[in-house]
């Protein structure tokens, strides 16, 4: 059984999902996806796939711990969008 994850690299395939990176500057940039939105954290929250020449990598634990409030309303917005949730 799969773990499943708040937060996760977004995987899917093609040129509109892959970014800028901001270290090194090309458009080798994969950026988390909150899991329950699907919406991007942050544009500097992700990893660059030049592992050798560039190798940044910002996880959204680093991101939640430099901008705390942003996480706080995150989740209350989780919380509202579970409690509406008309269970089957």
């Amino acid at each position: 059984m799969e773990k499943e994850y708040r937060y996760s690299l977004d995987n899917r395939r093609g040129a509109n999902f892959i970014h800028i990176c901001p270290n090194c500057g090309k458009r080798e940039f994969k950026r988390y996806i909150d899991n329950t939105t699907m919406e991007y954290i942050a544009e500097d929250v992700g990893k660059c796939n030049r592992l050798i020449k560039c190798g940044f990598h910002k996880p959204p634990k680093v991101h939640f711990q430099e901008h705390s409030e942003e996480k706080t309303k995150r989740n209350e917005l989780y919380r509202k969008k579970k409690a509406t949730k008309i269970p089957n």
